[in-house]
Order: structure tokens, then C-alpha cells, then sequence
């Protein structure tokens, strides 16, 4: 866009003016005919004129005069296209861009069925003096938003602060509001539904971002309506790179989006609010006054998404229910959506989070598909705290979301669902899942209260429990740590005491979260109701650890179920921990009596939790009485005994109506003058770093014993043989190979050690990326140990292990990756003993474009108009194939039709709107009619469904005219009639999508099939050649031109809308860009006319040459090119 550069003197007078409209317009409007007349009465067109610049109006009459107040006249002499006196505002008079203009309505005017261009600062109030509103009606206007925003190409073009209030606006073919330069505006008032696209939409462009915008506001009358609209409610769209210094300043708030009155659903076709790479939008009240009813919409309540998308804030709505928060109104996909890179992975540090809630402004989030939806690579620091999900503004009764509270996906990362503050955690409950994390890594869940929900509380995949694994070597979501495992429980009134073990990495820190609750899911793991408390913990060498804590909880707190999860320094938190009773576990202090032969009594202590019932002790052995239970305390007796060494046991027995346990407490008595031994404990797990350990071995004075190890790797460093009662020491060495046991005797008792595979492995290289064409490759594994086996594992159907499945010692894994047809990116893995080997997957491969052998390659080819002739070299074989088919006026159209894989000769002939399709299998062909004279042919593939569809975009009216093979015709406007349309997958999801080149500023402009979504930037100039097409094989389609002057290619790649340049041609080439070495990458590519040779810079194997073609010959890969 054009700039210009003022001198000093004339930009301080512009920034006065801007800074103080001294003169302002009021403009009532008394005519609801649309247009510009020059009659007695003033129209809304003609007063949003007049306001935008009053000095460069036409003339007036002295009815419209009367309606404008506030304004220097200058008489003019009579117009003779007018009667009466005729009048011109003198500049700067009060109205014009540098003037705040108000535009009100007399009680007369009622509907209106025209459009507005809405100048800078000026204002339109729909309010009539009646309390009723001005309706703002499309229908027959033709493809035009119903209010517009105006630029300028001046100083203060990015200044707009126009603002619109108490309207209807209906039934126009595009959005009912649009607005490139919002900066300081308010919408508010408006009943926005039944628009072809969006309720609202603010652009970002070039030069700046919208700001310091109001959608809505505190009081009732400044609610927006905003419902049934083809896209999005509202949609903003912010450049990812320019104007981006403070946050954007935007609130949204008070509005009902997706329902016409809280309660009936009306939902938008798309989205309820859509924000793409935005920063600093709160959608919601800071103050927690009021709220947005953001429900019944078709796709997400609220999608946030790009790199660029953080510091936005989401408090304090209902997203799925009705007004009240009590009942179901649910969006058809997510409450919240946040995708493509959402967050701040690119600038971790200095970016804040997107925030879902906070404490005392969470966000009811309940009836919809998934709760909250987080997903794709580097999505990541996004904050959900404080929200309830799945219930209603109560947090106690059912409105659970179908599917999960909260999905995390694959590739996101560092997000944090809950917080160790006050009142950060989420109530999740109701839904099928509470949390389910299908991939990423470092999310944290801290301190929520889960319950209720169908299946897991928190599920890291596979679905269901993931079993504790020794050394917790496997990877997945969260690297899949290890729950803790709760050993015992003591639940009194007002306080519990939790005692447990935990295994993972040695060395590390890691803290453990105990929660209370009612109940527990079938599978025995629990949810977490209550937090309890929270400990720290250190494991050891060989990477275990025990707790014992103690935490003031009520017991209405703690409920009858303790459950724990893990959450490390990299804050990836665990599953729940398997549920644990709290009357199941009962401690008996001692547990056990060494008696003497002489006979005696003793008595031992019983640890139950509260509420937990009675107990009864029997005596199993004759020689034993139970004398007394009373106030915890069991008092018994034993004979004297005369015999040899003897056992017997107390069963304490429990019945608490929900569980029936039973504790022994166990009674060894010597024989007379004998030696008995007891050890304890009796065996021990080791790493395989080894290390120190010991054990007690119990028996009468004067008994003596000796400790033998049979292993040279496990040596008794201490009490190696001793008389009465003693501890014995040893050490294990480190193991270096597979897992391995050992004993050490004493007093004839066995110790028994158990000690874990040392067994080491590396892999080389640890990933690989593919194109979604597929192929294939190796790693090397290293093991530390020729005697480690080890076994490669694929888990995904689309890696097949092709070699070195298994083995013992070094050795190479081959595999192959399949062809992506899912139309994303993925990833995959191999597991080889705890080691990871990741497969990174690029989206769908694009079909090689103008392929007529199937080989994946684009073909050299052309056609020959003079003769109606088709030339191809088969790239397959070097061979030459030619038809006949067509005349020199028809229009090339190659695209495959029939879905063989080969692309088919094909023509769309102008004067009659035929389709001719010549079939790759037989050599037959068919034709049918679709279009018009003066269509543009656009033939891909609209439906995903691996068939070109016949398609024809109508210039005269901006409308695509689709016939899906799939069945059914699309009709759909997109663009103006001065746009050419361009082809391409530009979301990567295996549909092409709509998409135009607009010469005059040298914008693109994509409706994503994906979402339903716009995205629009300038890329080129109007003599650049346009040639979309996936240079760097991610499975989308890139934007690109080649400009004919330099011989310069410009691609703007579609990952992360960074650009690059390769020159490569000159002025008189023809750009001929394909995929002509098959490896999912387009190349940069020209045909020379003068000498009928094609340049192939290949992307994998360099620039080759090949004569073919004659003069006057038109190159097929040029097919789409202007």
C-alpha cells in the first residue's frame, strides 16, 4: 500500500485535528431507500458518505441539508440535476475524516436493504427514538459485507475508531461487519445473524493490528446478539509480524454468540469467536461482572490459534450451557479450541500465557463435544485454571461434555491445566475422561478436583490405566511417570496419614498430590475429589523412594478413597494412583511377638481409620486367649510350652458394611532351650546401578548364625555372623547385563536380591523426517552388554519393521513408512527397550501435479493448439506418449478425475461449458456440461476424496460453481470479480480450498476447508506469475510467484509464513513448477520457448535439461497460470 510522507509541520496539524474534532456532524437519517439520490431526504449511504468526507460530496439539497446539523455551509449555485438551493460543507466544516460524525435514524425508517462504507471516527446509532431498531438488511445487495470500515491512504490510515451501536444486521452475503482498521471502536447493541460469513470481523494488515476494541459491554442494552451467521460469530485476525509491540487491548464481553436469547440454539455455522494469531484479547469481564453466552455454535465456542496467538484471556463465560448456567446448550465441537502452535513455544520466555480462567473468573465449559481441546505441535503455555467443566454454574450437577473435559494432543507441550496457587485448580467432571493426553509432554495437572466422569480422571494413551513400569524407561504422554503406589491409609477426623512407595528415574525430585474421594473408577484407579496435600520427594540411586506424610483434612475431606499423582521437575504429571481405601488398610503395632517358652501376655495395638467399624480378635491357636479389645488396644496370653518352636495367630477381623478384612497378628514361641530366627525383611528390588542395603535378623540371646552370599556380585559387608539378634550389610555391584538374582543365607532364613537389567541402550540417528510420500530407512542400536536382547517394536500400522526385529547386542533396525493419506502431519514411533526412534511424518503428500504415468512425479508435457495435440514423457521410463483431444480455444484442465493416481488429459471448452475428460485406465473419454461463458475452469479436488472435481469460478458474480465427485454441487462466493483464482491445499487437509489472487494490492485471500476460516496477506504484485504449490513438503500448499523481471521464485512457506527467494529463469521463460523427482517437494522449474527446453531444478538431485516441445507449443504445468 501506497504511504505518505508529510512535512513536520503539515503532521503536527494532522495529529491536532485527529487529537481535537472541535467540529462534529450529526447526520439523522429520514430515507430507508438505499444508494445515493440527490432528492429531498437523506439515505444512510448518503450520510455515511457525507461523513466520511464531507468536502468531496456532491452538492446537497436543502432537504438533506436540514438533516445534518453541526456543519459549515457554503451556498453553491444551482445544480441542474437538482431542484432548489444547492449546498457543499465547507472543509474541515464539522464533518470528513478528521471529524467524529454521529449517523441516528428518524422513527420512519425501519429496514433498510443497502450496504455502508463506515468512515474513519464515525459513528452509527440504530436506536430510534421509538426504543426500536434500524434493520440493515442484505438480501439482493449482492457479495458485500453489510458494514465496512474504511481506509485511508494518508497518515491516519490505522487509527479508525468508528463505532457501530443498535442495529440489525441480516442476510448479507459476506459478514455483517468488517473492519481493517478498528482501533478505539465499539459494537455494541447489534443483532447480528444470517450473514453469509462472519457476525463481525477485524483484520489485521499490513501496517496494523486492531486495538482497544469493545464488542459489547456492561449493561443489558449493549449486548450483542450475534447467532446463525455462516462462519464465525466474530473473527479477528491479527498479522503474526507487524504492529505487535503492546497487546491488542480488545474486550469481549456481555454478548449471547450462537443463540438469539440465551436458551434457544441458533448457533453459527462455524465458530463462536474465532481469534488467529491475537494477543491481548479478553473475552469475558476482568472485573468478573459480566459474561458472554458463547453456545449452540456448529464447530468450537472459541478457537484460538497460530504461533503468534498468546496473552489472550478467556474469564468468566458459560460456553455451552444457556443463560442460567443450569442447562445444556452445547457447541458441536470444543468450548475451547486452541491449535496450531497456539501459546508461545517460539518466544517461551518473554511471551505470557493464553489464559482459560483464573481464580474467582473461571469459565463454565460443559455440553460440548470435547470440553477444551488442545492440540498440535508447539502448542503450548496455555493456562486452564479455575474453570468448571462438565457441570453446571453450581459445580454439582451433570453437564458433562461428550467426550473428554480436556484433550491434550499430540506435539503440545508446557501447558499448565490447574496450578499449586489458591483456587487455580479446574472442578472436571461428568465427561467421559477427565483428562486425556494422547501425546506431549511437560503438561502439568495440578490440584484439580476430578470426579464423576466416566472413565479415567486423568488418562495418559493408551486409553485406560498404564501399568507402573520398572525404571519408568517407557515413553508417551508425559514420558508415561509412574503413579505413586499408596501402601497404607489412617483417616481420622481431622487428619490423614498416607504412607507409600514411588519408581522412576534415580536421583531426581519429584512431588506427590493426595486427593480425597467417594468414589473410584472401575478399574480401581481413582479420580481426585479433594486435594489433601502434597509432598516432596527425592528418589535414590536406583530410583526409589518412600512417603510418609501426615495433612490436617476433615474427614468429609478425605471422603472413604485416597488416591496420589506424580508430577516431576519438568512438570509432566502422572495417571492417578490406583485407589486405596481407607478402611481396607488396618495396622496392627506390633505386628508381630517373639515369645519366650516360659509362657506370658502381651498385647499390641490396632490403627484404623474413623468410621471404619468395630473389630473382633480371635485367637487361631489353642495356647493363645484374647483377654481384652478395648480402647484399641488387644491384650492376649500365651502357654508355656514344652514342645518344639511353634506359631499362632490373632485374626483381627473387620466389617465395616463395605469392606471385610481381617489382619494376623502372628505369634512365634520358642521351643525350650531352641533357637528360632526371624528376618525381616526378606528380600529387596535393586537398580542396576546396584548400591548398599541390609536387612534384621531376629532371635533369642545366645543364638548364633553366619550370613553366605552364593554370588560374587552381592558381598556381605557387615554382620557376616553374630550371636542373639543382628543386622546383616551388603553391597550390590552395578549389572551391566540382563537382570539377575541372588541370596544371601542366615540362621537358616534365605534373603533374596533381585537385581535389574544393565543393560544399556542408544540409538543413531534417534529420528527421522519423511515426506508424506513415504520411504524408508535404518538406525544402529548400541547396548551396553553383547548379551542384551532387545526386540524393535513398531507402533503405528503405517511403520512396518522390515529388518533387525531382533537381537542380541549392537545391531541395525530397517523399516519402511507408508504413503500419509490422513491429510496431517504425523508422527510415529519404534520402541526398543525403552528407547524411542520417532518417525515425523509430513501431511498428506500432494499429488505430484500433472502426473500421467502414476509415479509420483510431474511429467514434462505440453499441448500443441495448432493441431489439438497432447505430448507427455513418461517419467517412468523416458518414453513419449501423444493424443489428440481438444482445439486451440479450449482451456486446459489436467487434474485426476477418476482417482487412479494418474493425472487425466482434460479440457473445459469456453463457448459451450463442456467438459472433456479422456480416462488414464482406457484411453475412453467422457464430457458433461458445467459452466458458463466467461467461467474460469478450477478443477481439484474440493471433497477430499482422491477425484479432481469439475469447478469453474464465475467472475461476473465472485462465485465457485463446484460438482463434487463425491456427489452434489458446492456454491459458494469467494473474492471479486477482478480476483483470479488460484489452486492449492493450503490447510493440509487433503481438500483443495478456495482461494483468489486480488491484483490490485497483491493479496491472497484462503477460505480454509479445514475450519471454514479466511486468511488473507499480500504476497506479490500484479505482473508476478502466480505458482502455489508445496516446495517443502509438509503437505500444504505454499504461496508463490515468480517475477518475470528478475527471474526471481518467492515461496512464503506455509509452516511458519517466513519467505525465501531462488532465481532461477529469465524474463521470456514460462514457469513450469511440479514435483519432478517425486520427493512430496515442488521444484522450481521453467520452460524456455526459445529453445522449447525445460529447466528442472530438482529439489534432491539438482538442475536437469530436457528438449522437449516445439514453437508455439504451451507447456501443461503452466496450465493454471494466467
Amino acid at each position: 500500500m501506497k504511504k505518505s510522507y508529510l512535512p513536520l509541520a503539515n503532521l503536527l496539524l494532522s495529529m491536532i485535528i485527529l487529537a481535537c474534532p472541535v467540529f462534529a456532524g450529526v447526520l439523522t437519517v429520514n430515507d430507508s431507500s438505499a444508494g445515493i439520490v440527490c432528492n429531498q431526504t437523506l439515505s444512510l449511504k448518503e450520510a455515511a458518505q457525507f461523513a466520511w468526507d464531507g468536502s468531496a460530496m456532491r452538492n446537497l439539497t436543502d432537504g438533506e441539508k436540514n438533516q445534518i446539523s453541526g456543519v459549515t455551509w457554503v451556498a453553491l449555485p444551482p445544480d441542474l440535476n437538482c431542484a432548489g438551493a444547492i449546498w457543499r460543507a465547507a472543509v474541515n466544516g464539522g464533518v470528513g475524516k478528521f471529524a467524529t460524525d454521529f449517523i441516528f435514524f428518524t422513527n420512519g425508517v425501519n429496514q433498510i436493504n443497502d450496504y455502508v462504507l463506515l468512515g474513519r471516527d464515525d459513528r452509527i446509532n440504530g436506536l430510534k427514538p421509538n426504543g426500536s431498531k434500524v434493520i440493515l438488511d442484505g438480501t439482493g445487495v449482492g457479495n458485500i459485507d453489510g458494514i465496512t470500515f474504511m481506509s485511508f491512504d494518508d497518515l491516519i490510515q490505522n487509527t479508525t475508531s468508528s463505532q457501530v451501536a443498535h442495529l440489525i444486521i441480516r442476510n448479507f452475503q459476506r459478514s455483517g461487519i468488517s473492519a481493517g482498521y478498528a482501533r478505539g471502536s465499539v459494537f455494541e447493541g447489534l443483532e447480528i445473524y444470517g450473514n453469509g460469513s462472519h457476525g463481525i470481523v477485524l483484520l489485521g494488515t499490513a501496517e496494523a493490528n486492531p486495538r482497544t476494541v469493545r464488542i459489547g459491554g456492561t449493561q443489558i442494552d449493549q449486548r450483542n446478539l450475534i447467532y446463525g451467521n455462516g462462519l464465525n460469530g466474530i473473527s479477528i485476525i491479527a498479522s503474526p509480524s507487524t504492529d505487535r509491540a503492546l497487546p491488542q487491548n480488545i474486550g469481549i464481553l456481555n454478548n449471547y454468540i450462537g443463540t438469539s436469547n440465551g436458551t434457544t440454539d441458533n448457533g453459527n455455522s462455524g465458530n463462536g469467536i474465532y481469534l488467529e494469531n491475537t494477543f491481548g484479547v479478553v473475552i469475558g469481564d476482568a472485573a468478573g461482572a459480566t459474561r458472554n453466552i458463547i453456545s449452540g455454535n456448529n464447530n468450537d465456542g472459541i478457537k484460538i490459534e497460530g504461533s503468534q496467538a498468546y496473552a489472550n484471556e478467556v474469564f468468566g463465560n458459560f460456553i455451552g450451557t444457556d443463560s442460567t448456567g443450569g442447562g445444556a446448550l452445547g457447541n458441536s465441537a470444543s468450548g475451547i479450541a486452541l491449535l496450531s502452535a497456539a501459546g508461545s513455544a517460539v518466544d517461551f520466555v518473554s511471551k505470557t500465557p493464553n489464559l482459560i480462567g483464573k481464580p474467582g473468573l473461571g469459565n463454565i465449559i460443559s455440553s460440548n463435544n470435547y470440553g477444551i481441546f488442545i492440540a498440535d505441535n508447539n502448542t503450548s503455555k496455555n493456562w486452564i485454571q479455575s474453570n468448571l467443566i462438565g457441570t453446571n454454574v453450581g459445580g454439582n450437577s451433570d453437564l458433562g461434555n461428550t467426550l473428554d473435559g480436556i484433550l491434550v494432543g499430540g506435539g503440545t507441550s508446557d501447558n499448565r491445566i490447574g496450578g499449586t496457587g489458591t483456587g487455580e485448580g479446574n472442578l472436571i467432571a461428568f465427561n467421559r475422561r477427565g483428562i486425556f493426553a494422547d501425546g506431549g509432554e511437560r503438561n502439568a495437572f495440578r490440584r484439580n478436583r476430578l470426579f464423576s466422569n466416566d472413565e479415567l480422571g486423568i488418562d495418559l494413551a493408551p486409553v485406560g490405566v498404564t501399568a507402573n513400569d520398572a525404571g519408568d524407561g517407557d515413553t508417551g504422554p508425559n514420558g508415561l511417570l509412574n503413579y505413586p503406589v499408596i501402601t497404607y491409609v489412617n483417616a481420622q477426623n481431622s487428619f490423614v496419614g498416607i504412607e507409600g512407595t514411588f519408581s522412576s528415574s534415580p536421583n531426581q525430585t519429584y512431588t506427590i498430590e493426595f486427593f480425597g474421594n467417594t468414589a473410584i473408577d472401575p478399574t480401581g484407579s481413582g479420580e481426585g475429589r479433594n486435594f489433601l496435600g502434597q509432598t516432596v520427594i527425592t528418589t535414590n540411586g536406583v530410583g526409589n523412594a518412600n512417603f510418609n506424610v501426615e495433612f490436617a483434612a476433615n474427614i468429609s475431606n478425605t471422603g472413604t478413597w485416597v488416591t496420589a499423582t506424580a508430577t516431576d521437575s519438568n512438570n509432566n504429571t502422572s495417571e492417578f494412583s490406583q485407589g486405596r481405601n481407607i478402611c481396607s488398610l488396618v495396622r496392627l503395632t506390633p505386628a508381630a511377638l517373639l515369645a519366650t517358652a516360659s509362657g506370658g501376655a502381651s498385647s499390641f495395638t490396632v490403627n484404623q481409620s474413623v468410621g471404619c467399624g468395630g473389630y473382633t480378635p480371635v485367637s487361631n491357636s489353642a495356647w493363645v486367649t484374647v483377654t481384652g479389645s478395648a480402647g484399641g488396644t488387644v491384650s492376649f496370653t500365651f502357654a508355656a510350652n514344652s514342645g518344639a518352636q511353634r506359631n499362632g495367630t490373632i485374626s483381627v477381623n473387620f466389617n465395616n458394611g463395605q469392606f471385610f478384612t481381617f489382619v494376623n497378628f502372628n505369634i512365634t514361641q520358642l521351643a525350650t532351650g531352641g533357637c528360632a530366627y526371624n528376618m525381616s525383611p526378606t528380600n529387596a528390588n535393586i537398580g542396576s546401578a546396584g548400591g548398599p542395603g541390609s536387612f534384621s535378623l531376629s532371635t533369642t540371646a545366645g543364638c548364633t548364625w553366619t550370613a553366605v552370599s552364593n554370588a560374587s556380585w552381592l558381598i556381605v559387608t557387615g554382620g557376616s555372623s553374630g550371636t542373639g539378634s543382628g543386622t546383616v550389610s551388603y553391597s550390590v555391584q552395578a549389572n551391566t547385563g540382563p537382570a539377575r538374582s541372588a541370596t544371601i543365607t542366615a540362621g537358616g532364613q534365605t534373603f533374596t536380591i533381585d537385581q535389574a537389567s544393565g543393560c544399556t541402550y542408544s540409538l543413531n540417528p534417534s529420528s527421522q523426517n519423511l515426506t508424506g510420500s513415504g520411504g524408508n530407512g535404518t538406525f544402529n542400536l548400541t547396548t551396553s552388554n553383547s548379551s542384551c536382547s532387545w526386540t524393535a517394536t513398531s507402533n503405528e500400522s503405517w511403520i512396518n519393521i522390515t529388518g533387525g526385529g531382533i537381537g542380541n547386542g549392537n545391531g541395525t533396525v530397517s523399516y519402511t513408512v507408508a504413503t500419509n493419506s490422513t491429510g496431517s502431519a504425523r508422527t510415529g514411533t519404534i520402541t526398543v527397550s525403552g528407547q524411542t526412534f520417532t518417525v515425523n511424518q509430513f501431511g498428506s503428500a500432494l499429488k505430484a501435479p500433472f502426473d500421467f504415468d502414476g509415479d509420483g512425479k510431474t511429467d514434462v508435457s505440453i499441448f500443441r493448439p495448432n493441431l489439438g495435440q497432447w505430448w507427455y514423457m513418461r517419467s517412468v521410463d523416458g518414453g513419449n506418449r501423444a493424443f489428440t483431444f481438444g482445439e486451440s480455444t479450449d482451456k486446459l484442465a489436467p487434474v485426476d478425475f477418476t482417482g487412479d493416481g494418474k493425472t487425466d488429459i482434460a479440457f473445459w471448452r469456453p463457448s459451450t461449458g463442456e467438459w472433456y475428460v479422456l480416462r488414464s485406465e482406457d484411453s475412453t473419454f467422457y464430457a458433461f456440461p458445467f459452466g458458463a461463458m466467461g467461467d474460469v475452469p478450477v478443477p481439484a479436488d474440493y471433497d477430499g476424496d482422491g477425484k479432481g472435481d469439475a469447478a469453474v469460478f464465475r467472475p461476473s458474480t465472485a462465485i465457485w460453481y463446484i460438482a463434487r465427485s463425491s456427489g452434489g454441487i458446492t456454491i459458494q462466493n469467494f473474492g471479486a470479480s477482478t480476483d483470479i483464482p488460484v489452486h492449492g491445499d493450503f490447510d493440509g487437509d487433503a481438500k483443495s480450498d478456495l482461494a483468489i489472487f486480488r491484483p490490485s494490492d497483491g493479496s491472497w485471500w484462503i477460505q480454509r476447508s479445514s475450519n471454514g476460516s479466511t486468511f488473507a496477506t499480500i504476497f506479490g504484485t500484479s505482473t508476478d506469475k502466480r505458482v502455489p504449490g508445496d516446495y517443502t513438503g509438509d503437505g500444504k500448499t505454499d504461496l508463490a510467484f515468480w517475477r518475470p523481471s528478475t527471474g526471481q521464485w518467492f515461496i512464503l512457506r506455509s509452516e511458519d509464513l517466513s519467505y525465501y527467494s531462488v532465481p532461477f529463469g529469465i524474463s521470456s521463460d514460462i514457469p513450469v513448477a511440479g514435483d519432478y523427482d517425486g520427493d512430496g517437494r515442488w521444484d522450481v522449474s521453467v520452460f524456455r520457448p526459445t529453445n522449447n527446453t525445460w529447466y528442472l531444478n530438482r529439489s534432491t538431485s539438482g538442475v536437469a535439461t530436457v528438449t522437449f516441445g516445439a514453437a508455439g507449443d504451451k507447456p501443461v504445468p503452466s496450465a493454471w497460470i494466467p
